[in-house]
């Protein structure tokens, strides 16, 4: 009878050892799925940093250019009212940025510093 009780005691504690290890199992398997999906969203996340730095510096790169023809663009009206160049020389320098002007270009004065 004593025996009986131990074996049915030992039975249980087996019984809720297996229970446990199922537990743990379960859980291992919701921590790695969990972990597959965290290290998904972060590469996510990461793809969308990385294209929003390209995208700042394609901007960046594009406002340095807007840069320098704008003071291409102020050096050439500098020497046009300075009638330092002729108006077919004025002509053909804007035109390489774009602007062609077909019209007679009178002296002006005007502080061109300040544009």
């Amino acid at each position: 009878m004593e025996n009986q009780k131990e074996l049915q005691k030992h039975g249980d504690q087996l019984n809720q050892m297996q229970t446990l290890r199922k537990q743990f199992s379960e859980q291992i398997v919701n921590l790695e799925k969990a972990s597959r999906q965290d290290q998904t969203k972060l590469a996510g996340q990461a793809s969308r940093i990385e294209s929003l730095f390209q995208g700042g510096k394609s901007v960046t790169q594009r406002q340095d250019e807007i840069d320098s023809q704008l003071e291409a663009v102020k050096e050439l009206v500098s020497n046009v009212s300075n009638a330092k160049l002729p108006v077919a020389d004025t002509q053909q320098s804007m035109a390489s940025f774009g602007f062609l002007i077909h019209i007679y270009i009178p002296k002006i004065d005007c502080d061109c510093e300040s544009l």
